[in-house]
């Protein structure tokens, strides 16, 4: 199994829901030469299709999946000005969130990275 950051506007497999931004995607890499997806994950208000509406100032933010650093079964998320989200992804075809952290406003959101520490337990 691997992640994927999945840009909605180039990606077939995606093109089925309306979505505003990135999202996570898990692949099942048991074959690599015929990859399947396997679970999504996406911050509630993305899914535009479904009816979901933001809940964010969408005109000052960008809200998508920019990188996952997955170690063990958790995804962390770096999701821009959305800050950090923590996913579950125990079950490769139902990631689930574990928290979501965000600071922006006051500071700025703009996250680049969200890197675990294990051997720190950060």
């Amino acid at each position: 199994m691997t992640l994927a950051c999945i840009d909605h506007k180039s990606s077939a497999a995606v093109a089925t829901l309306t979505l505003n931004s990135n999202i996570l995607i898990t692949v099942d890499m048991a074959d690599p030469t015929q990859p399947k997806e396997a679970g999504r994950f996406w911050l509630l208000g993305m899914n535009l299709a479904a009816g979901e509406q933001p809940n964010w100032p969408s005109a000052i933010g960008r809200f998508g999946l920019h990188h996952a650093i997955v170690h063990a079964d958790t995804a962390y998320c770096s999701r821009r000005d959305a800050c950090l989200v923590v996913v579950d992804v125990s079950d490769h075809s139902a990631p689930m969130l574990i928290t979501h952290k965000s600071w922006s406003p006051p500071f700025g959101g703009g996250t680049h990275n969200c890197m675990p520490l294990p051997e720190r337990e950060v």
